[in-house]
């Protein structure tokens, strides 16, 4: 959310968006559902919407990372395989899932956040399993399947 000074003079003023976040938010609903759209405060309306759907897609790449180090650190430490991981795991994915079957545009953006994120995922299982950076490879190995299945991984 960001932030912008307005003026005494400024109709929107009274709606809170600087001071109460929340009654900005309510007054805009009801705005809305009252077709008063002469009213509404559009440019922060705007900033609003775009943030709620930058968060959609924060969270998938950030459920999808967590994935990834979660299956690195399955196959390559499977002596290591703990009934946490394999939680972790399950409960990303049915986020996932729920994510994806609520905001189906989303989709299409799976592997290319798991390939953004696998370098990064790839160095936190390597921290977190204590295992050489070069143990894993060097980019995703793992296939839309393999992410988002809830198939338990092999040892």
């Amino acid at each position: 959310m960001q932030q912008r000074q307005r003026t005494a003079g400024d109709p929107h003023a009274a709606a809170g968006y600087d001071q109460d976040f929340a009654l900005w938010l309510e007054r805009q609903a009801a705005l809305l559902r009252a077709r008063r759209f002469d009213l509404l405060d559009l440019d922060n309306l705007a900033e609003e919407v775009d943030a709620v759907a930058q968060s959609l897609h924060r969270e998938l790449r950030n459920r999808i990372k967590i994935v990834l180090i979660h299956l690195l650190k399955c196959e390559y430490q499977s002596e290591r395989l703990s009934d946490s991981w394999l939680t972790t795991l399950s409960v990303q994915r049915v986020h996932i899932e729920g994510l994806l079957e609520q905001n189906p545009s989303l989709e299409r953006h799976v592997m290319e956040y798991a390939e953004r994120a696998y370098s990064n995922a790839a160095a936190k299982a390597a921290r977190e399993t204590t295992l050489p950076a070069s143990t894993f490879p060097a980019s995703n190995p793992f296939s839309r399947d393999e992410i988002l299945s809830d198939r338990t991984p092999p040892p």
